[in-house]
């Protein structure tokens, strides 16, 4: 038999406007000077909780974490889109995310997310990455990826 979905299916208790709401109350990063297709990138945290649903195969009432970062841009999905346009898309964010002056929102709130346990205590009171790796890797190598603005750089 051919699965019939009536009505919404969805996966949390809190409803679409609430999660809207809260989300637009995230901090946004400073855009990097000339961005063209990036309009917004904010980050946050919304404390969820699951719905009862067949489809999504969830219980009720079991508590989520979502981190999130929502990237907003001129460039979409559509079958007229100039594919050269991700390329630039991709540049803005990188240059966005590393720019100076983003740099304590994305400390403090971006890194940890991506940090192991272990990683979290690591830097002085000021939120500063550390100057040596906490894992596996060679002595000396940076603990996260580094840019280069030079080809093959």
């Amino acid at each position: 038999g051919a699965l019939v979905i009536r009505g919404p299916a969805p996966i949390f208790e809190q409803t679409v406007q609430w999660m809207y709401t809260e989300c637009a109350r995230f901090p946004k990063l400073k855009l990097c000077a000339g961005a063209k297709f990036l309009t917004e990138i904010s980050v946050g945290t919304l404390s969820v909780t699951t719905a009862e649903s067949t489809m999504w195969g969830t219980r009720r009432g079991t508590p989520v974490t979502l981190r999130l970062i929502s990237v907003g841009s001129t460039v979409t999905i559509g079958y007229l889109e100039n594919f050269h346009n991700y390329d630039a898309l991709v540049q803005e964010t990188l240059e966005t995310i590393a720019a100076p002056e983003n740099a304590d929102l994305v400390r403090t709130t971006v890194m940890p997310w991506f940090m192991g346990p272990a990683d979290q205590d690591v830097g002085n009171s000021a939120g500063s990455l550390p100057d040596e790796p906490s894992g596996p890797g060679p002595a000396g190598a940076a603990p996260w990826p580094t840019l280069s603005a030079a080809p093959g750089g």
